[in-house]
């Protein structure tokens, strides 16, 4: 956790989906001190080639962080 990081950060989730150029994301169902976030995947992704990305905001502070490129996987 960086300098400002706190536990009540929110963790927002994105899928970049570059095959069909479509996103899915999460703006506010998860904290940092969940340790994870899911999202489900819509079922006509699959062999897709998808971007994995993920970013924080700190709500008390109104910080937010860059967005982390976590990835690629073929769904």
């Amino acid at each position: 956790m960086g300098a400002d990081g706190t536990e009540n950060d929110v963790v927002m989730p994105l899928v970049y989906n570059k095959t069909k150029q479509r996103a899915i994301y999460d703006l506010n169902n998860y904290k940092r001190a969940d340790g994870k976030a899911e999202l489900s995947l819509l079922n006509d992704w699959a062999g897709d080639e998808l971007c994995f990305y993920i970013a924080t905001f700190n709500g008390k502070s109104n910080a937010s962080s860059d967005s982390f490129y976590l990835g690629v996987q073929y769904a």
